[in-house]
C-alpha cells in the first residue's frame, strides 16, 4: 500500500492483496462462505487490499485518516446487519448519523409492544419507535429523543423499521447530511417463490448505502429470511462482481462478458487528472455500481425471474379452453404483485431523481458563489448546462443552506451514469410493468366477456331443447285429436270408419304436421334449435325492401 500507512489486524484477519493472484482467489473463496458478515477494501491506483470479519475497533482503525493515504478510497460492506449492530452504529456515529437513520442501517422486526427506546446489549443504538400516550404527544424521532409509554393506547403493538420495511416493499429513504449520502431502499433479488400471494417473487433484501465526504462508501445488506446457500449467492452476487473489478487481475480479463464489467478503481477522470487519483471520482462510481443491480432488473426486462407476461398468457389460454370465474382471483393475485413491483420500482427512480435534483442545486450553488470574474465560473456554466442532471425541472430545485458546500457532491461520470439509470427504470422496467397491468385489464374483461358467452350458450342449448320438446308436442297434437275423434262412441261413426280409414288419416295428419313445423321453422330461423336471429316482422319488411330494390 501507498504510504506510511499501518493497520492492525485481528490475528484471523489478515490483509489480502487483491493484485496477488493467490491472495485474490483466497480472498474470494472466503468472501464466498455463508459465515463471512463483512469485509473492508482499500483502494487506489497503486494497490488494494481487503479484510474479512472486521470487528468494531479495526474497522474504526480503518476509518483513521492516519490510517489511510492519500486519495484512498475505503469500502466497508456488512451482509448481516442484524448481527453487526454494534460495529455498524460506531460507524453511523462516526459519520453523524442520527439515531433514526441509524436504525434503518438494521431494521428489526418489533417482536412485542414498544416501551420507550433502550440500548442493545452489543451497544447499538436501538431504534426509537413512534409511540402515541393517552394525550396523542409524539416522540421526536429527529433529535432522538427517548419516552416511556406509560399508558399505551388499547389494541396498539408498537411498530419498528422491520415492520415498515417488511410490509411496504417499495419503502425508500434518501438522507443528505452534512459528510454523507444516505440511500435505503429494498432490493428483489432473483430466488425462490413468495409465499405471500400480493409480493412479487424474488428475495427482499433491505439495502443501505452511505457515500462519504472522506472517500468512504459503506454498503449494508440485511441477512436474508432464508439463508440458504443460494439465496446468499443471489444476494451477494453484485457486491461480489464490484469487489473482483478493483483487483488490476480481474479488470483485464477481456474474456468476461462486457455487461457485467465496471470500472472503480480505474476510472477516465483519475487517468486524465494532473492532480492525481481522484478519490472522489472512485467512490461515487463505487456507490452507483453498488445501487446499480443490473442483472436483477435484466430479469424482470427479460421476463426470465420475473415471468408475469407469460403467466398472463397461460391463464388467457386456460380461460379460453374453460372460463371460470375463479380464473379472475389468480389475475387480481397477479395484478397485485405487478402494482407492488411498479411501486418497487417508483420508489428506485424517486431516489435516482433526488439524487440528481440534489447534485444540480449544490452544482448552481458553487457556480453561483464564484466571482463574475473568475474564469472557472464560465467554465463551470458550460460544462454544467451540458451535464443531463441539468435538464430536470426548474421547479423540483433543492435550496441548499449555508452549510450546503459540506455536502457530499457526485462525480460527474455518476451523474452520467445515474441518468442513464433513470432512463432505464423509466423506459425498460416501469414499461414492461404498464404494459403486464394492461393486459390483466383485459384479462379480467376478457373473463367476464366468456364467462357471459358461456351463460348465453347454455340458454341456448337450453332453448333449442325446449323447441325440440314444442316440436314433438305440436307433431302429436293433431294426431291425438284425430284420435279423440275416432274413438267417439257414436253408432254412425263407428259404423262409417275401418281401420285402415284411421291410420290412412293418420298418416296424412302426420306428413302435414311436420311439413307444417318444417316450413315455419325455415321461415323463423329456428330449424333444429337455432337462434332466432330475425323476427317474422322484420323478415317480411326485408323481403319487400329486396323487392322495392330489384324493380
Amino acid at each position: 500500500m501507498p504510504g506510511n500507512t499501518t493497520t492492525t489486524t485481528h490475528p484471523m484477519n489478515k490483509l489480502f492483496d487483491l493484485d496477488d493472484q493467490i491472495s485474490f482467489d483466497t480472498c474470494v473463496a472466503r468472501l464466498k462462505l455463508p459465515q463471512t458478515e463483512n469485509f473492508i477494501v482499500r483502494f487506489d491506483s497503486d494497490g488494494a487490499s481487503c479484510a474479512v470479519d472486521v470487528k468494531e475497533d479495526e474497522a474504526l482503525k480503518w476509518l483513521q485518516p492516519e490510517n489511510r493515504a492519500d486519495h484512498q478510497v475505503v469500502w466497508l460492506n456488512f451482509w448481516a446487519s442484524s448481527l453487526q449492530k454494534g460495529t455498524i452504529a460506531a460507524v453511523a456515529k462516526k459519520y453523524g448519523l442520527s439515531p433514526r437513520l441509524t436504525g434503518l442501517l438494521f431494521p428489526a422486526t418489533a417482536s412485542a409492544p414498544s416501551t420507550g427506546t433502550t440500548g442493545t446489549s452489543n451497544g447499538a443504538v436501538a431504534t426509537p419507535g413512534i409511540t402515541k400516550d393517552k394525550n396523542t404527544h409524539l416522540t421526536d424521532l429527529e433529535k432522538g429523543a427517548i419516552r416511556t409509554v406509560r399508558t399505551p393506547q388499547p389494541g396498539w403493538k408498537g411498530i419498528s423499521f422491520g415492520d415498515v420495511v417488511n410490509n411496504l416493499w417499495h419503502f425508500c429513504s434518501v438522507d443528505f447530511g452534512r459528510h454523507y449520502i444516505y440511500v435505503g431502499y429494498n432490493a428483489l433479488l432473483p430466488g425462490a417463490e413468495n409465499t405471500h400471494k400480493s409480493k412479487p417473487s424474488g428475495q427482499r433484501i433491505w439495502t443501505s448505502l452511505l457515500l462519504c465526504d472522506d472517500g468512504t462508501v459503506i454498503s449494508v445488506f440485511e441477512r436474508p429470511t432464508m439463508p440458504t446457500p443460494e439465496a446468499l449467492e443471489r444476494t451477494r452476487f453484485n457486491v461480489l462482481n464490484v469487489f473482483k473489478h478493483l483487483s488490476s487481475l480481474h479488470d483485464q480479463d477481456d474474456a468476461q462478458d462486457a455487461l457485467m464489467k465496471v470500472r472503480v478503481r480505474w476510472n477516465e477522470h483519475s487517468a486524465k487528472s494532473r492532480t492525481g487519483y481522484s478519490e472522489t471520482e472512485a467512490a461515487s462510481l463505487l456507490f452507483y455500481y453498488l445501487f446499480d443491480d443490473w442483472l436483477s432488473t435484466y430479469a424482470l426486462i427479460a421476463r426470465q425471474e420475473h415471468p408475469y407476461r407469460e403467466n398472463l398468457e397461460k391463464m388467457r389460454e386456460q380461460m379460453f379452453e374453460a372460463a371460470d370465474v375463479s380464473l379472475i382471483q389468480q389475475v387480481h393475485n397477479v395484478g397485485r404483485q405487478l402494482t407492488v413491483l411498479k411501486l418497487m420500482y417508483q420508489g428506485y427512480e424517486l431516489i435516482v431523481s433526488r439524487l440528481l435534483h440534489r447534485q444540480r442545486a449544490a452544482t448552481q450553488a458553487e457556480i453561483m458563489s464564484m466571482s463574475p470574474a473568475d474564469p472557472r465560473r464560465l467554465n463551470n456554466v458550460q460544462s454544467y448546462h451540458e451535464t443531463p442532471a441539468s435538464q430536470l425541472d426548474q421547479s423540483d430545485l433543492t435550496i441548499l443552506d449555508e452549510d450546503s458546500g459540506l455536502s457530499v457532491k457526485l462525480s460527474l461520470s455518476a451523474v452520467i451514469r445515474f441518468e442513464r439509470l433513470l432512463d432505464r427504470i423509466r423506459l425498460y422496467a416501469l414499461t414492461e410493468i404498464e404494459e403486464c397491468l394492461k393486459e390483466k385489464e383485459s384479462l379480467v374483461f376478457m373473463n367476464f366477456n366468456l364467462v357471459t358467452l358461456k351463460e348465453s350458450q347454455a340458454v341456448e342449448r337450453l332453448t333449442r331443447t325446449t323447441i325440440l320438446l314444442a316440436k314433438a308436442t305440436i307433431v302429436f297434437l293433431p294426431i291425438s285429436l284425430m284420435t279423440a275423434y275416432f274413438s267417439i262412441q257414436v253408432g254412425n261413426i263407428q259404423d262409417k270408419y275401418s281401420l285402415k280409414t284411421y291410420w290412412l288419416c293418420f298418416l296424412v295428419v302426420s306428413v302435414l304436421s311436420i311439413a307444417f313445423l318444417g316450413a315455419f321453422g325455415f321461415y323463423t330461423h329456428t330449424v333444429e334449435g337455432k337462434t332466432i336471429y330475425r323476427s317474422v316482422t322484420r323478415m317480411i319488411l326485408d323481403v319487400f325492401k329486396g323487392k322495392r330494390k330489384t324493380q
